[in-house]
């Protein structure tokens, strides 16, 4: 059974070159004021545009912007995020290349600099980056439930890694898009017949508050199934874990025109 890597090229977003009319910014209309943004224990500056920085950031809005601001200062320090977090997240707000991106040989890209998919998550839930961590709930769908672009289905037995497990129930609430994800996805995916001595070794320290969740979620899955509202053979559905639904859709997923069309059909009961 394979635990697919979570460290993947920079996330990357597309809010710089649209028309105003459809909320995304563009230079030309763009303020010039910049925020300097020191990083790290090592205190690197960087520099950013302010608007684009509150547009993304709620943190970071009320820290400019808010009753609280100091006095028209656009200087702040973040020595708990990392050099490599924060090159991930402007390359996010500046860039438009996509989230995930192909080599030629039809794998996912990886970018040794990048950090992991879940430490950026982490960063986007604490400075408040809701499209950050949408991307990133995207990505982990993709490397961990589709293969690469030739694939026409779901992967049956990729298991999030123990690392990113670790990580997520450890800096997030259990209830965060990604958490239910990586439960969702072991409860469907494992098989312990297919994972090795080395992974079944590395599971025992995962947090507890995964395993209660698997247990949450087993137990509302036996009871889909007894009423015969999902069969054994289930689908994960993408819009069970965006934020902003209100209720979880049912485990129902078509693939159509492989992994970059998913078609996803809201179920009749949930």
């Amino acid at each position: 059974m394979a635990t697919e890597d979570l460290k993947t090229i920079p996330l990357r977003g597309s809010h710089y070159r649209s028309d105003a009319d459809d909320g995304r910014f563009s230079f030309s209309k763009l303020s010039r004021t910049i925020a300097t943004v020191t990083v790290g224990e090592g205190e690197e500056d960087f520099y950013i545009h302010l608007e684009l920085l509150c547009k993304h950031s709620h943190y970071f809005d009320k820290l400019f912007k808010g009753q609280f601001k100091e006095g028209g200062s656009t200087l702040t320090t973040l020595r708990d995020v990392d050099v490599p977090t924060w090159t991930a997240f402007m390359d996010f707000v500046y860039n438009v290349q996509p989230i995930l991106s192909y080599s030629k040989s039809k794998h996912y890209r990886i970018d040794e600099s990048a950090p992991d998919l879940t430490e950026l998550y982490i960063f986007a839930d604490k400075y408040d980056v809701p499209s950050l961590r949408t991307r990133i709930v995207s990505a982990v769908w993709r490397v961990l439930l589709m293969s690469d672009p030739i694939c026409k289905g779901p992967q049956p037995h990729r298991l999030p890694p123990c690392k990113d497990i670790g990580l997520a129930f450890g800096n997030l609430p259990e209830t965060s898009p990604l958490c239910r994800l990586f439960v969702d996805i072991h409860c469907r995916n494992y098989d312990d017949d297919k994972v090795g001595d080395m992974e079944k070794e590395a599971r025992l320290n995962i947090p507890v508050e995964f395993d209660l969740a698997v247990t949450r979620r087993h137990e509302k899955l036996r009871k889909l199934m007894v009423k015969g509202d999902i069969g054994v053979m289930y689908d994960l559905n993408m819009k069970d874990y965006r934020e902003g639904e209100s209720e979880p859709f049912s485990c129902l997923c078509s693939f159509r025109g492989g992994p970059h069309k998913i078609h996803a059909q809201k179920s009749e009961d949930k």
